[in-house]
Formats: structure tokens, C-alpha cells, sequence
């Protein structure tokens, strides 16, 4: 089944806040204690939707996964998210050293594997999968800036390095999906450095392999100020948009197909983690009074919510839909 008929079967707005590290609070665990273990990340996410009833739940937004895969060096930080440390990926022949992690047995994919095959067997909402995009996956692998500035230096090094991504991409994608994952988001949050053109040449190419090479619905979601590359995020088959908060969605819904499904986007940091429960209900339910008439409309935030975020906010975010959905 298509994203946007899933989405059009459940007659009202799903809430669907991208919501991972904050919830190990609800079980006393640390953000290092849920990205290396699927038993305390999926307790976390349980009770997380035990509390708020969502109807979308995700694994925890960890980029580092494939990179760490591939044996570049991540740090693990006190309460926050885990991070890639170096890039030395330099030149096509450094390229050699890499090969395609195997699934799910390589570095942490099996604590997310895992944790969306329970997740799917213990909850009913709908589950999605997170891989990192093939173009932000090369970022991790020789920096962002110089893969930014190498579409336009060495385009060869870039494809050549791209190439290799989108199979560790589809590689891992393919263990998410057949764990149960009802769709795949790829996240990307470097082709906001990018023109329409370079997005075209170095990005949306990789994502219709993806989209081809999977059974489930790709969801692509994009950080940062994205309006300018809407018109090309919505030519390579993928079946949702997941933007950022810096995006003003009034403004693009035009642009977008209506067979495409909008995921978004309450501001993480402002509105989310920044204001109380009552600012959070206020900001959500005009958010969700704005498109809520729109049937490809799904609410969520604009990006992942902070580790720390008051699990009052998060309820908030719940509350505000779901009086949407019974008018009140």
C-alpha cells in the first residue's frame, strides 16, 4: 500500500513527533545506554507510547550507526546523541579500505534492527526505519564542507564515493524493512548546502536507486531552510516529506504532489524543548489548525527532539492533535 493511502485510511491527523532521546527519561536509562542497547531503547520508546498514544514511532535519530559500521570513530557524549569524530576519506583510492557493512551483524545495527522488530510487535502504530542518505553518509566520510565543495572540484570522487554509500544505504535499509519497518526515513541533513541543480546530479539520482531498491515507502527527510529544493525533492519517487522547522509549509504545499504525505514541523528546539507544555499545545494546534484540512498532512516537528525535552512538552505535542481531531 501506498504512504498517502495508509495515511487517508485513518480518516484524521496522525501525530507523529520525531521523538527518540527524550524518552529514556521515562524509564531513568541515558541516551548511551538506548543507542547500545535494543532492550533499553525499545523499554524507552514503550513507555513513551504507552504514555502519549502516537501514531508513528521511531527508533532513536543516530547517524553515527553506518558510519561506525564502515570503522570510522564515534564518540559518545553525556546526554546527548553520538557523533562521527573524524573523515578520512580523501581521494577514490582511500575508497579501497571501505566495504559494505554486513546486516545486521556489523558495528550497532542490530540494536536498531532489533529495536524496530519489537517495537512492531508490541505496539500498533506504525513503525518507521532511519538511514542516513547516501550523500550525508559521504559527509561523514571526508566532512561535509569538502564533500559540499567536491561537486564542484572533483564530481568523479563524489559519484564514485556516492556509488558506494547508497549500497551501504539500501544494505541496511533492506534489514530495517525486513524487520517489519512500515516505511524508511533517509535522512538528510547536508543537501541544504546545495543548489537545485547540485541536488539533482548528487542527490535525488541516489535516492530513486533507494526508493527502486526497497518494498516499503522512503520518506526523505531535510534539515535547514529547504524551500528552493522542494520542486526536486519531489522527483524521485519518494512517497513523504519530512521538513524542518526553518521551512514554512503554507508556503510549498503547492509545490508538493498531493499524493505525497507532508511530515512536520514544530520547531524541536523553540517550541519543543525552549517552551512550556502550554506554549508546545498552542504552537501544535495552530500548526495542525493550518493543514489539518490537507489529506497527505502529517503532524510532526520539524526535526528530532532534544534529549532532555520535558515529557510534559511531549504530551502537550499529543494533546494538541487529538484535540484537533475531536474539534475541540
Amino acid at each position: 500500500m501506498k504512504l498517502i493511502d495508509t495515511i487517508k485510511s485513518k480518516s484524521r491527523v496522525l501525530a507523529a513527533p520525531l521523538t527518540g532521546y527524550p524518552t529514556v527519561e521515562y524509564i531513568g536509562a541515558t541516551v548511551e545506554d538506548g543507542v547500545k542497547s535494543a532492550e533499553i531503547q525499545t523499554r524507552a520508546l514503550h513507555a513513551y507510547y504507552n504514555d502519549t498514544q502516537p501514531d508513528v514511532v521511531y527508533p532513536f535519530m543516530d547517524l553515527s550507526v553506518e558510519a561506525e559500521a564502515l570503522g570510522l570513530p564515534v564518540r559518545f557524549k553525556e546526554g546527548d546523541g553520538p557523533d562521527v569524530t573524524e573523515h578520512p576519506l580523501g581521494s577514490v583510492e582511500d575508497l579501497e579500505q571501505f566495504s559494505i557493512p554486513k546486516v545486521p551483524e556489523a558495528g550497532r545495527y542490530s540494536v536498531y534492527i532489533d529495536t524496530i522488530r519489537r517495537l512492531k510487535a508490541e505496539t500498533d502504530a506504525l513503525v518507521g526505519g532511519y538511514v542516513a542518505s547516501p550523500f550525508s553518509l559521504a559527509g561523514l566520510m571526508m566532512s561535509a564542507e569538502k564533500l559540499a565543495m567536491n561537486t564542484m572540484l572533483d564530481p568523479d570522487f563524489c559519484h564514485a564515493t556516492l556509488q558506494f554509500t547508497t549500497k551501504v544505504t539500501v544494505s541496511y535499509a533492506k534489514g530495517q524493512q525486513d524487520a517489519g519497518a512500515d516505511f524508511i526515513v533517509l535522512l538528510e541533513p547536508t543537501a541544504s548546502l546545495l543548489s537545485p541543480e547540485l541536488y539533482e546530479q548528487f542527490v535525488g539520482v541516489y535516492v530513486q536507486q533507494i526508493t527502486e531498491a526497497l518494498e516499503v515507502p522512503v520518506v526523505l527527510h531535510v534539515c535547514g531552510q529547504t524551500t528552493n529544493l522542494i520542486p526536486s525533492f519531489v522527483k524521485n519517487d519518494v512517497q513523504g516529506l519530512s521538513l524542518d522547522s526553518d521551512v514554512h509549509l503554507s508556503d510549498v504545499y503547492d509545490k508538493i504532489p498531493e499524493n505525497i504525505v507532508v511530515i512536520g514541523n514544530v520547531s524541536p528546539v523553540d517550541v519543543m524543548f525552549n517552551q512550556g507544555a502550554e506554549g508546545v499545545y498552542n504552537s501544535t494546534k495552530e500548526l495542525v489548525e493550518e493543514l489539518g484540512s490537507r489529506k497527505n498532512y502529517v503532524a510532526s516537528t520539524g526535526c528530532d527532539v532534544p534529549p532532555g525535552t520535558p515529557r510534559e512538552n511531549l504530551s502537550a505535542f499529543m494533546r494538541a492533535v487529538r484535540d484537533f481531531n475531536q474539534g475541540d
